[in-house]
C-alpha cells in the first residue's frame, strides 16, 4: 500500500545551540496556533545549511521521542538565513 507523502511545514528558528547539535523551531498552524518542535542537526537534509537564529525552514512534522515531549521536526531544510537572504546563496 502506498502511503500519502507528508506536506512540509514552514517555520523559524527560536533556538539553536550549536555545540550540542539541536534547537526549536516555531511554526504557526491554520488558526494562528503557535506550534514548537525539536530539531537534531542529524534531521537537516544534506544540502541544507546550518540552522542560525531566526532562519527560516521547512520541515515534516515527526512525532515526539517520547510522552510529554516536543514534536519532532524531520527533513529540516533551510530556506532563508536571519537575515532574510537565501540560504546557501552566494552574497
Amino acid at each position: 500500500m502506498e502511503t500519502a507523502k507528508q506536506s512540509k511545514l514552514c517555520g523559524h528558528v527560536r533556538k539553536w545551540v550549536g555545540e550540542k547539535g539541536w534547537g526549536l523551531i516555531n511554526s504557526y498552524a491554520p488558526g494562528g496556533i503557535l506550534q514548537k518542535y525539536f530539531v537534531h542537526i542529524t534531521s537537516l537534509v544534506p544540502t541544507s545549511a546550518t540552522p542560525a537564529l531566526g532562519c527560516r525552514v521547512l520541515f515534516v512534522e515527526g512525532p515526539p521521542r517520547s510522552d510529554g515531549e516536543l514534536p519532532v521536526a524531520l527533513e529540516v531544510e533551510v530556506i532563508s538565513a536571519s537575515n532574510g537572504k537565501d540560504a546557501g546563496g552566494v552574497e
